[in-house]
């Protein structure tokens, strides 16, 4: 089992995308967004390499990986990228899967 650590960063995406949510949807769907979300992030802790290698993996020295969060045909998706450490999943960013790749 993988122990998962969130970057203060990928900490920081979640609540300005939640922040964001509560003044453009609503309250209650950002509250529910933002539970699932760290939900899923849980998921990480089996098998974790079952998610595919990002595409801005190329750019950076460590493999980055991604699980990608929301419904298939909502246009809320976001994309929770991690890397595997041993037995840690450093969770570094959740953002839109609408936003341009990660830049190292």
């Amino acid at each position: 089992m993988f122990r998962v650590e969130i970057t203060a960063k990928a900490r920081d995406d979640a609540d300005e995308a939640y922040a964001w949510m509560v003044e453009n949807i609503s309250p209650a769907n950002a509250e529910k967004w933002y539970q699932e979300l760290f939900e899923q992030i849980e998921t990480l802790t089996k098998h974790p390499a079952r998610c595919p290698v990002a595409s801005e993996s190329r750019k950076f020295p460590e493999e980055i990986r991604e699980l990608i969060y929301g419904k298939q045909r909502h246009k809320h998706k976001y994309r929770i990228l991690f890397t595997i450490r041993q037995d840690v999943v450093a969770i570094l960013h959740v953002y839109h899967s609408a936003r341009n790749e990660l830049e190292p």
